[in-house]
């Protein structure tokens, strides 16, 4: 199993069916180098969450398209082609906070999962919609028998400073430990978002995985975009396990015979 995520926060950068330039000029071209198997997008503004945007990337479909009805917020995932979806899965927030769908990728259920978080400072708003993720995450789990989670995105909590936004960073904090995920991004904290001239920074973009004995690479590039971009490699071997043998006499014991009456 071998899975690439890429995600960038385009604050309002130009999407649609035209390929020419605008704002996702520098995500476009790493999609081409990186052939990820996921583009979480956020602030995409798009306000018609029925939108057709499978041309945005060349052999990528979206059927993640979390809109608020206006040009503000607004989150989306692209994904390979080659990725069975279950449509049955797909939730659309329709505050443009919060997409998740499952996929099959390989042999395995995976739910893939974006997230832009608000981007004021109340910590009540943004705790509200981090519960709605982890009951969505959970609802998921259970309906799906999913293996595996991936969540991206623009979340604007601090966690490597929890007092910002205590309640949303505790719920975050939660979903990690119930859910099992690996943070990649804390073992060096590189920032993720500018303020324009760089007079402050912070790591305010995530990508989140629950793939046990898998290894991974996380990168940041910058561009001119105050968001860096992060692409994650994630990459676990294939275990295969051969089944018992099935032992004849044992169905001829008193015990069996007594137990399965």
């Amino acid at each position: 199993m071998q899975v690439t995520v890429l995600a960038q926060n385009v604050a309002g950068g130009a999407l649609g069916t035209n390929r020419r330039g605008g704002g996702l000029a520098f995500t476009r071209i790493n999609v081409n180098l990186c052939n990820p198997d996921f583009v979480i997008l956020m602030e995409t503004r798009i306000a018609d969450s029925k939108a057709y945007l499978d041309n945005v990337f060349r052999g990528f479909k979206c059927l993640q398209h979390s809109s608020s009805g206006d040009r503000s917020k607004g989150v989306m995932i692209f994904s390979q082609k080659k990725h069975d979806i279950d449509t049955t899965s797909v939730y659309n927030d329709e505050q443009g906070h919060f997409t998740a769908a499952v996929y099959t990728i390989g042999t395995t259920r995976t739910i893939v999962a974006g997230v832009y978080g608000p981007s004021g400072s109340s910590d009540h708003q943004s705790s509200l919609v981090f519960t709605n993720v982890y009951e969505k995450i959970k609802e998921m789990t259970q309906l799906y028998a999913t293996n595996h989670i991936i969540i991206g995105g623009d979340f604007n909590v601090h966690l490597d400073n929890p007092q910002k936004k205590p309640k949303a960073t505790k719920i975050i904090f939660n979903i990690i430990e119930e859910f099992g995920l690996f943070d990649p991004g804390a073992i060096k904290k590189e920032k993720t978002w500018s303020r324009p001239g760089g007079r402050a920074k912070s790591r305010l973009d995530y990508i989140l995985f629950s793939i046990p004995q898998a290894t991974h690479t996380y990168t940041t590039k910058w561009s001119a975009l105050d968001h860096a971009q992060l692409t994650l490699k994630i990459k676990k071997e294939n275990i295969t396990f051969n089944p018992p043998l099935l032992k004849d006499w044992i169905l001829t014991q008193t015990e069996f015979l007594e137990g399965a009456r």
